[in-house]
């Protein structure tokens, strides 16, 4: 497989911001997340990342998150939420 048909276009969104990346299949997702948030003045430790629903993990890669061009040729959506730390409601106190 050509080094070109190993890299994927890969859509970011955060609250109104996105950057579309052109990257390879199979190298960590980490680079284009903290370059996201870089562009937009952003601290990578309070956002978390979703493809799919699924929680995105640094190393994991576009093949291990099977990410595709939708059949309309739109890139894979990476969706970036702030982190939230929770604590769990108290029942009967």
């Amino acid at each position: 497989m050509s080094e070109s048909s190993r890299k994927i276009n890969i859509l970011v969104e955060f609250s109104g911001h996105s950057l579309t990346f052109n990257y390879n299949r199979s190298k960590p997702l980490e680079k284009i997340l903290v370059k996201f948030c870089e562009s937009f003045d952003l601290d990578r430790k309070n956002l978390r990342f979703n493809y799919d629903g699924a929680n995105i993990r640094g190393e994991a890669s576009a093949d291990d998150m099977k990410m595709e061009m939708d059949e309309d040729g739109s890139p894979p959506v990476i969706d970036g939420q702030m982190f939230q730390q929770g604590g769990g409601a108290r029942m009967g106190e």
